[in-house]
C-alpha cells in the first residue's frame, strides 16, 4: 500500500465569478413551500373529516333497525327522533315515521336513491377537500344540496301524490 499526497491545485475564481454564481436566498423563496403546506394540510384536515364523517354514519346506520324493500332499498329504523335522510341505497328513519309510514316521505327519500344523490355528495366532499378555501366551492356544495331538494320534491309531486298533504307534511318538518 502506498500513501502518496496529491495536491490539486484550486482553481482561480474572479470575485465578479463568486458573485455571479453565488445564489443569495431571499425570504420570498419560502412562500411557495409555505403556501403548499398549508393546502397540504388543509387537503388533509377536510379528507380527515370526510372520512370520519362518513365512518360514523356507516356505524349508526349498522347498529339501525334494518326493514328491506322490494325495490332493493333498505329501510333503517333508528328509535331516536331525527330528521330522515338517505345515504347510498337505504333510507334512515325515525320509529315514528317508519310507523306512520307516510307515502310522501318514503317516494322523498327514494327519489334521492334513484337519482344517485349521495353519488353528488361525495363527489363535491371530495372537491371541497381540493378547493377548500375557495368559497365558491363552498357556495356550490350548498346549493347543490338545495337542488337534489328540488329534485326529490319534484319527483314526489310527479308520483301523484297529493300536493297539499305534501306541502302540510313539509311545513310540519320545517317547524318541528
Amino acid at each position: 500500500t502506498m500513501h502518496q499526497v496529491v495536491n490539486i491545485p484550486m482553481p482561480e475564481v474572479s470575485r465578479q465569478q463568486a458573485e455571479a454564481t453565488a445564489t443569495p436566498v431571499s425570504p420570498q423563496s419560502y412562500w411557495p413551500v409555505v403556501l403548499q403546506i398549508i393546502y397540504l394540510m388543509g387537503l388533509s384536515a377536510k379528507l380527515l373529516y370526510t372520512i370520519c364523517t362518513t365512518i360514523r354514519l356507516h356505524r349508526f346506520i349498522s347498529r339501525l333497525e334494518l326493514h328491506p324493500q322490494v325495490d332493493g332499498t333498505m329501510i333503517s329504523v333508528s328509535n331516536e327522533n331525527i330528521a330522515p335522510f338517505s345515504w347510498w341505497n337505504t333510507i334512515v328513519l325515525s320509529r315514528n315515521d317508519f310507523e306512520a309510514h307516510d307515502a310522501a316521505l318514503i317516494a322523498h327519500e327514494k327519489a334521492h336513491i334513484q337519482g344517485h344523490h349521495s353519488v353528488d355528495i361525495f363527489m363535491m366532499e371530495m372537491l371541497l377537500a381540493m378547493q377548500w378555501f375557495n368559497p365558491v366551492i363552498w357556495l356550490m356544495s350548498r346549493d347543490l344540496r338545495t337542488i337534489h331538494e328540488y329534485e326529490a320534491d319534484a319527483a314526489v309531486l310527479a308520483c301523484g301524490i297529493d300536493s297539499h298533504h305534501y306541502l302540510a307534511l313539509l311545513l310540519e318538518r320545517s317547524l318541528s
